[in-house]
This record gives C-alpha cells, sequence and structure tokens, in this order.
C-alpha cells in the first residue's frame, strides 16, 4: 500500500504509518520521543500524523484517539499546520467535538494565507522573469501544487524561489525593486553571496520570500546546482512559465533540513481564543 505521502514529500510506506511500526517507534525509547527537543514526533504527535494520512472512517478512528491523548488546549505550530490536512483525510467524517472549530478555523486560515502567498510568488516570478532570470519553485510551494489535493493544504510560513547561482545579485535587485527587504542585510555586502545559500526577504505587508541560489545550504558548488536545473520539470505558475523542483531533490532539501532544530510556536486549540490574523494571515498568540 504504498502512495505519494503528501504531508512529508517523500515516499513512505502508509502501512507502517498505521500500524504504529514506524521506524523512530521501533527503534527510539518512549522517553526519548518525549525528549524536549527531540527531532522526531512525540507519541500525540504521531496520533495526529496517522490520522492525516488516513482516510474517512480511520482518520476519524485516529483523531479521537490524538485528541485523547492532549494534556492541554494548547498544541505546537506543527501540529496546527496539519489540521487542514486532517480534515480532508476525515472526507465527511464526523470530527472530535473540541476540534471542530479549530478545524474549521484552521481551514480558513491557511486558505487565505495561500492565496495571499501565491499572488505575491506570481509577482516576483514575474518580475524575475521580466529580468532574463530563470525561477524555480522549492519546498512547500512545489509540494503544493504537486503533492496535494489543494494547494491551501499545504501550510507555508513563507515560499522559496531558486534562481541560478550567477544571477544572485539581479534577482536581490528584483526583490528590492519590487519592495521587499532583506532580513539579514549584512549578509548581502560584497563577497558575502558565495558564502551563503539563501536570503530572507519581507514585504511591507509580512509576507516572507526565500531567494536561493543555491539548493543546499551546506553545498554551494554550483556544480551540483546544474544537475537541479536539468532534472527540474517546467511548470506553469499563475499565468507565469517557471520550473519545479524534481522528486529526488525535494526529498534531498527537505532531508537535509528535516532534523535541524526549528523553533515552532505553540497554539492555542480552542475556538474560544483563536488566533488574531494579519493582514498575511499570520497567527499570533494574544
Amino acid at each position: 500500500m504504498d502512495r505519494e505521502v503528501p504531508l512529508l514529500g517523500v515516499r513512505l510506506n502508509r502501512t507502517l504509518i498505521i500500524s504504529g511500526t514506524t521506524p523512530y517507534m521501533d527503534l527510539q525509547p518512549e522517553a526519548f520521543l518525549e525528549a524536549k527537543g527531540n527531532a522526531w514526533p512525540t507519541s500525540s504527535q504521531i496520533l495526529l500524523i496517522r490520522a492525516s494520512l488516513a482516510k474517512g472512517e480511520t482518520a476519524a478512528r485516529w483523531a479521537d484517539q490524538w485528541v485523547a491523548s492532549l494534556e492541554s488546549p494548547v498544541i505546537d505550530m506543527g501540529s496546527y499546520r496539519l489540521l487542514p490536512q486532517l480534515l480532508n483525510a476525515l472526507d465527511g467524517h464526523e470530527a472530535p467535538e473540541e476540534i471542530r472549530h479549530s478545524l474549521a478555523f484552521a481551514k480558513q486560515h491557511f486558505w487565505m494565507r495561500h492565496r495571499i502567498m501565491e499572488a505575491c510568488a506570481a509577482r516576483l516570478l514575474k518580475a524575475l522573469k521580466s529580468a532574463g532570470i530563470e525561477t524555480m519553485l522549492l519546498k512547500g510551494l512545489a509540494l503544493a501544487y504537486t503533492a496535494y489535493s489543494h494547494p491551501s493544504l499545504r501550510p507555508m510560513d513563507d515560499f522559496d524561489i531558486l534562481v541560478p547561482s550567477e544571477s544572485a545579485p539581479t534577482a536581490i535587485g528584483v526583490f528590492e525593486a519590487d519592495g521587499w527587504s532583506a532580513l539579514y542585510p549584512e549578509q548581502l555586502a560584497p563577497g558575502e553571496l558565495n558564502t551563503r545559500h539563501s536570503q530572507n526577504f519581507r514585504n511591507a505587508n509580512e509576507v516572507q520570500a526565500d531567494l536561493h541560489w543555491n539548493l543546499l545550504k551546506d553545498n554551494l558548488d554550483a556544480r551540483y546546482d546544474t544537475g537541479v536545473w536539468e532534472r527540474s520539470k517546467p511548470f506553469q505558475f499563475s499565468g507565469v512559465q517557471t520550473r519545479i523542483v524534481s522528486k529526488i531533490d525535494q526529498a534531498v532539501h527537505l532531508l537535509s533540513m528535516g532534523l535541524r532544530w526549528n523553533r515552532v510556536p505553540p497554539h492555542p486549540l480552542d475556538h474560544r481564543h483563536p488566533p488574531a490574523v494579519s493582514r498575511t494571515g499570520n497567527p499570533h498568540r494574544g
């Protein structure tokens, strides 16, 4: 029962996920799973992953177990980002009463955020194309349009665009001309670009975009990216011709980042206290 698992973007065996015999459950003791800062999911998060990857009645059963396992009405942001996928997996089956409103709110929140991201990405891709710069969609943006039944099921905090390394200075100028500001401008100083693979940008509406000129943070050799471009596929994104990263390079990229520490804030799982939503759809606790 192999299938493409959109949550992770790499090929996994669904039977292992559902049966509870995943490698990290077999090899890691429970105490290690629950340790703070550990890269693997907690036992509660595993239940949510199972529910999100199942379908219909099976998803509903796993969702019930997940809700029962929660010790407080606060969940981590990574789990909150899975709620649209969980709602889709339920496929019309009734969700646990405790999370019905949260599921509906998350669906609306991430749909709105997706529309904003899509519009901003299309505008930048068009500007880069006008400057004669080739582009490629990476990470969540690539997965959203190739591995999900609807792009909004893949929540994103930002979107990622790759350009050829020799085009980096010109591409940075295109970003700036379109109203985007580098989060770390000191990293754009002469001589710095060759020591980095990307830069984070933000626009006036607080939308964030990552401009990459190398795919991997740990490999800045442009010769590697030659193969990345050769394996990529043409892709039409909101009327703009671009390219999309190949599945194998997407998997390598995800695996290179998957075990890196990432600070993800908690989120209140309570429809009476939903996150405030800014114009960009950013969730804030407050």
